[in-house]
């Protein structure tokens, strides 16, 4: 369903008595979406559609839903048959994690999907620039989204991290209630002082280094009940040229161990299993 006003302009362009070619300006004004599947994320809609009798041209066009904010713009050709051929670029987006999944147990959300997209196909690049990412300041991200058959895939979405840099893919099935989905992460020489604000950001304060790695997850569920019961992820990453300092022992050992010689520790190697 579909709910609130636009503003509607139409222009006839042609010749009387020959052939007229329409085209169609359509402005959405926050216009709410209700599309069962998404749950508890229904989105509105914001910005410009031009209709003509060949394509639909999407203009910066803002889709809004609980925690996600995107910007889309692009082309869809043929959209009188199915499955039309759509080009959409994401050209800026905005995660808001805190909204998306509550810092509470969920019991009552129902998983999204399942989808029905069979026959539908959609693509194109994600030009995002500079965003920040659970409190990780990340540059230059860019990838490539497809939407096929219910489907969703991301391939090499990279970007860098201070010094350091990231290749992440992602593959999701739409056609199932809560999804499912795999994701895999390539990470090399990122700061542990940024990447820590994600998990632990405390830890920069006890060790300084470079972190590299590989990260594989692949889960099921979109409330957080469901998401953490059912979250499976295994990564290998290492420390390189770091640095331990700040440590503090409880008494006795501080009575024995003088912290003050061992404030700075280098640490030129160290391995990371997690699972």
């Amino acid at each position: 369903g579909f709910r609130g006003p636009v503003n509607l302009s139409v222009l006839l362009k042609g010749d009387l008595g020959g052939s007229i070619s329409p085209t169609v300006l359509i402005n959405f004004l926050d216009n709410q979406i209700s599309y069962p599947p998404l749950g508890r994320l229904q989105p509105s809609v914001k910005g410009i559609v031009n209709l003509t009798d060949q394509k639909i041209f999407i203009d910066n066009l803002e889709v809004n839903t609980k925690g996600v904010s995107l910007v889309l713009y692009g082309d869809i050709h043929n959209y009188g048959t199915w499955p039309p051929d759509a080009q959409v670029r994401v050209v800026s987006s905005k995660i808001n994690f805190s909204e998306l999944f509550p810092d509470r147990e969920i019991f009552d959300d129902e998983d999204l999907g399942p989808f029905d997209l069979m026959g539908f196909m959609a693509g194109g690049p994600i030009n995002l620039g500079n965003v920040s990412f659970m409190g990780i300041p990340i540059q230059k991200l860019k990838g490539v989204y497809q939407i096929r058959d219910n489907i969703f895939s991301i391939r090499d979405l990279t970007g860098t991290i201070g010094d350091g840099n990231f290749r992440l893919s992602l593959i999701c099935n739409l056609g199932v209630k809560g999804l499912d989905y795999h994701t895999h992460l390539r990470l090399k020489h990122a700061p542990v002082a940024i990447i820590s604000n994600m998990f632990y950001p405390g830890l920069s304060r006890f060790l300084e280094g470079n972190l590299s790695g590989n990260f594989a997850v692949k889960g099921d569920g979109t409330t957080l009940f469901r998401f953490k019961e059912n979250l499976k992820a295994d990564g290998v990453f290492s420390i390189r040229d770091g640095l331990i300092h700040n440590l503090s022992f409880p008494p006795p050992v501080s009575s024995i161990i003088k912290t003050s010689e061992l404030s700075q520790i280098p640490l030129q190697a160290a391995n990371i299993n997690l699972s």
